[in-house]
């Protein structure tokens, strides 16, 4: 019990000093895996600091509206520094250069609002109005592209209930969204030339063009994705 209230007490007087860090409320807050950085956006600013120093390390201000950012899970011990960010309706990947300047490259464009990201080991989610995305950091290519599901349930809005999802495991992504439940599972390919007709990949026809966005267009994938579904009647948030 004393435990569960100092760490109450810590994150309470964090979210305290965060929110005198931001103009106006803040839409995110992400802590890579050793707990030594945060970082937090709002509608038009982000800031990094050092978790319990409270410096700060990062701070930049922009033009358009920021609602997502997730920190690289190995933030603190990598030299590069990397996060990525929804600005508007694109998803930008910032990294530092050996001259410890930050440069940015786009890994989407023109898909709706980015309102949700997540980054386990070399990759990342992220989901905007329109579809998810899997982008392997590692490989600089686009995994797979879902686009969203027309509701059959007329009570179910599709501004309301927006994506959301978790990792189950370094490999397995569970996302929820409207009435649907997905689970999907990111498997490396046994030859560089492998196609799974069964599977949802960059070239799948029931996805979309996910090559269409960003990223880098020119590397082939070394992973693939497999889905899973389960449907339910009630409402996922």
């Amino acid at each position: 019990m004393r435990t569960s209230t100092h760490c109450l007490h810590f994150f309470s007087s964090l979210l305290f000093f965060l929110r005198h860090q931001h103009r106006s409320p803040i839409n995110q807050i992400s802590i890579e895996e050793k707990g030594e950085y945060v970082g937090s956006c709002s509608d038009y600013q982000v800031v990094i600091l050092e978790l319990y120093s409270r410096e700060t390390v990062y701070s930049a201000s922009f033009d358009k509206p920021l609602k997502t950012l997730c920190l690289d899970p190995t933030y603190g011990s990598s030299s590069a520094r990397r996060f990525v960010l929804g600005e508007a309706d694109r998803l930008m990947l910032y990294e530092r250069n050996i001259l410890g300047r930050y440069r940015s490259s786009c890994l989407q464009h023109a898909r709706g609002v980015i309102r949700a990201t997540t980054w386990r080991t070399t990759f990342i989610a992220w989901a905007s109005d329109l579809c998810i995305k899997i982008y392997d950091v590692a490989g600089r290519a686009l995994i797979t592209h879902i686009d969203r599901e027309k509701e059959t349930d007329y009570r179910i809005k599709a501004d309301r209930f927006q994506c959301s999802f978790c990792w189950k495991d370094n490999l397995t992504l569970l996302t929820a969204w409207g009435g649907s439940i997905k689970m999907c599972c990111i498997k490396r390919k046994a030859f560089e030339s492998e196609l799974s007709l069964t599977s949802i990949g960059l070239g799948s026809s029931s996805s979309g063009n996910a090559g269409g966005n960003g990223g880098d267009r020119g590397q082939q994938p070394r992973y693939y994705v497999e889905l899973g579904e389960y449907t339910h009647k009630h409402t996922f948030l």
